[in-house]
């Protein structure tokens, strides 16, 4: 019988790790993986899978790159626009 979710890694008072993978995806997709990450749930995304998955893994690397070089996140949006 499987256990029933409240949505915030809790299932009938257990605690279950809860992780979303992302693969492809689109619209949709994209904006579930942020309501997640907002949610505090982590989020693995494989790249060149599709769309959603591309843009997030770009981004990150983007950001990651920017980071590593001393610059703030709001230069790398900046350098973007």
């Amino acid at each position: 019988m499987p256990l029933e979710s409240s949505g915030d890694g809790f299932c009938s008072g257990i605690f279950a790790p809860v992780v979303v993978v992302l693969v492809g995806g689109g619209y949709e997709s994209l904006k579930a993986a942020c309501q997640r990450l907002e949610s505090k749930v982590p989020v693995v995304v494989v790249n060149d899978t599709g769309p959603a998955a591309n843009l997030i893994a770009e981004t990150y690397k983007k950001f990651i790159t920017a980071r590593n070089k001393g610059s703030t996140v709001m230069s790398v949006i900046q350098l973007e626009s």
